[in-house]
């Protein structure tokens, strides 16, 4: 980003600790809200697990504000689990997944393809890491479900927009500490036993 004829420094990659993590989209980008898709990571911390990122987060916000001027905008990449809609609540509790109401959930998103108005396009993509930090190939029949737990590679960055100011997370990577497995179908059988109908 260039301000005042001055090149803005980017910030380094940051890394989350491990926490349980829902609606992972890392190797296929999700069209749903956006043409160009987005990958994306919804996180969950404890508190003290939660706190250095915020931190880092707010303090982007209280930087951009005071370089750009403007407010802080009211989307918040993070929030406290009692503080999501019913509706998403409700979402995670049937794939199995309830957390801590005093936990923080933590959004980490990118775009896939990105148009910058002054320059070339491009697209991302995101690291998948296994648990002994080797790359983890996609298996479209054993998606990471919920219920996984992640660690998050993400890079703050500050941005201003008529009057708002905010941070993004963008998404860089992500290690996979425990998979569990998704079911594109909504149906899984563990064992003979587990069926009932």
């Amino acid at each position: 980003m260039v301000k005042n004829g001055k090149v803005k420094k980017q910030e380094p990659v940051r890394y989350t600790p491990a926490g349980e993590a829902a609606w992972v989209k890392v190797y296929v980008p999700d069209t749903t809200f956006k043409d160009g898709g987005e990958f994306a990571v919804d996180l969950f911390l404890s508190p003290k697990d939660a706190k250095e990122t915020i931190a880092i987060y707010d303090k982007m916000v209280s930087d951009t504000v005071a370089a750009e001027g403007g407010k802080p905008s009211p989307d918040v990449q993070y929030k406290l689990v009692k503080d999501c809609t019913k509706k998403y609540l409700d979402g995670l509790s049937s794939t199995g997944v309830d957390i801590d109401p005093t936990w923080y959930l933590l959004k980490f998103r990118v775009d896939h393809e990105v148009n910058p108005r002054n320059g070339k396009p491009f697209t991302n993509s995101v690291l998948v890491l296994d648990a002994n930090n080797k790359p983890l190939e996609h298996d479209p029949n054993n998606e990471i479900g919920n219920g996984s737990t992640l660690k998050v590679a993400y890079q703050p960055y500050g941005w201003a927009v008529s009057g708002k100011v905010g941070c993004k997370m963008r998404l860089k990577g992500v290690q996979v500490v425990e998979h569990q497995s998704y079911s594109t179908s909504g149906v899984s059988f563990e064992t003979e036993e587990d069926i009932a109908f």
